[in-house]
């Protein structure tokens, strides 16, 4: 173990102050979590997914792509969602990988452990449920009366990649 000094936070404080607005810190603080091996290798069809879908959000031809998007992150949660039941032996049980609010509310009723950690893991159901509503209305775009715009797809990939990374944290550390 190891004590900082008082000069220590303070420099630790303005490195991470010239990173950026508050958001700016926040949404590295999760894509470097994405970006690290663990995650990586844990789920990586999800990864994959996911960084196609942020890799066209950013591309010349991102108006075009708006509902393939969609259709990466969708398939980013469901390939995260499966490996969640996989690990723990819940995939006979949650075959349909479509299902991913049933797969990880599963999850969640097999790990959680008291009566915080069921709030804490309905409230994430919640926001998996949003997501996944988002992602729908993102990949199924062209057949809603409000035409999609690139918001909309920063929105799916933005809270996909938040979703997985909260989701994969409180599984972790049950």
């Amino acid at each position: 173990m190891f004590v900082l000094c008082p000069a220590g936070l303070r420099f630790y404080e303005e490195i991470k102050l010239a990173q950026g607005e508050p958001i700016q810190r926040t949404e590295n603080l999760v894509r470097s979590y994405l970006n690290t091996e663990q995650f990586r290798s844990t789920y990586p069809d999800a990864y994959e997914k996911w960084q196609c879908a942020e890799m066209k959000l950013w591309g010349d031809d991102s108006e075009r792509n708006l509902t393939t998007i969609g259709h990466l992150c969708r398939e980013a949660m469901q390939e995260f969602a499966g490996v969640l039941v996989r690990q723990m032996g819940l995939e006979s049980a949650h075959p349909e990988r479509t299902k991913t609010i049933n797969r990880v509310l599963a999850v969640f009723d097999a790990t959680a452990s008291s009566k915080t950690d069921r709030v804490l893991l309905e409230s994430l159901i919640g926001y998996w449920r949003a997501t996944n509503e988002v992602v729908q209305r993102q990949e199924h775009g062209g057949k809603e009366t409000e035409p999609l715009t690139w918001d909309h797809a920063r929105l799916s990939v933005f809270h996909t990649l938040l979703i997985m990374y909260e989701v994969d944290r409180v599984v972790r550390s049950s």
